[in-house]
Order: structure tokens, then sequence, then C-alpha cells
């Protein structure tokens, strides 16, 4: 992973997500980067994204110079796909008014649609079926709107 010489601190939101773990495992061989990984119930420290004076209070806190966002309302089964994930998009909102950073957005093949064509690439068609694509989706437009390094 290449990481800029100007980045000290990386937040890395949903930590104890699969991709979450995954990226803290391959981030703790690179060599003067603080680590700080946060969720809900685990972490080093534990922070509801959903609230924004929680979320403001870890920004100040922690101080990053970059953002992993990985944390999401994961559906627990497939019937939930279609349930409110409007809990996704308030993450990305509170961190967006609460930081400056630049964010790496993890998202999700959801957005692409069922019929979708491999291999997905950033340029293929968007076609969020589900309410948790859809959510996903108005993120990374959230993010693209603000013109937040990402």
């Amino acid at each position: 992973m290449n990481i800029n010489s100007t980045v000290k601190t990386v937040l890395i939101t949903g930590s104890q997500g699969y991709l979450g773990s995954e990226i803290v495992s391959q981030m703790k061989s690179i060599k003067n980067i603080r680590i700080v990984k946060t969720g809900r119930e685990k972490g080093d420290y534990l922070c509801d994204l959903t609230n924004l004076k929680n979320t403001r209070q870890l920004l100040i806190d922690k101080n990053p110079d970059l953002i992993i966002h990985c944390a999401a309302s994961v559906p627990k089964n497939i019937k939930d796909y279609d349930k409110d994930s409007t809990d996704s998009l308030i993450m990305v909102e509170n961190l967006l008014k609460t930081s400056n950073s630049p964010i790496v957005f993890i998202s999700s093949m959801t957005v692409y649609g069922e019929n979708v064509i491999n291999p997905v690439c950033e340029s293929s068609i968007e076609n969020p079926e589900s309410k948790y694509a859809l959510s996903k989706w108005n993120s990374e437009q959230l993010i693209k709107k603000h013109k937040r390094k990402s």
C-alpha cells in the first residue's frame, strides 16, 4: 500500500468487519503510521458514527490525516438488503461535517446491480437496486459533491 509521507495517522472505521480488519492487517506493515481502529463495539476507540457529537469528538481526539471508511449498516441476511439503510449515509455525512481529511470510501458491488458484467471497474454503469446499495451509491455521490479528496 502506498501512503503519502504526509500521512501520520490513519483512522479506519469499521475495523472489526471483514474489509476493515483486512485493511488493518495490511497497514500494520507500514512504518511511521499510527492506525486508529474504531467501531461501535470494539476497537481502539468506540464510536457510533451515526451520532454527530460522538463523530466530532473522535475526530478531535484522533485528528487523522486520512480516513478509511469501512463502517456501514451491513444487512445480516438477504431480506435485509431492502430495509432502511440511511445509517450508512448518516455516517458519511457526519465524517464530512467534522473533518477535512481525505476519505477512502469502501463501497459495495451492490451499487452495480444484479445484472453486472464482470469484471467490474469504476467506469461500469451503476444500478443500485436495493436500499442498501442505494445508501452506498448516495454516500459515494455525497463525497463527490463535497469535492473531498477521496
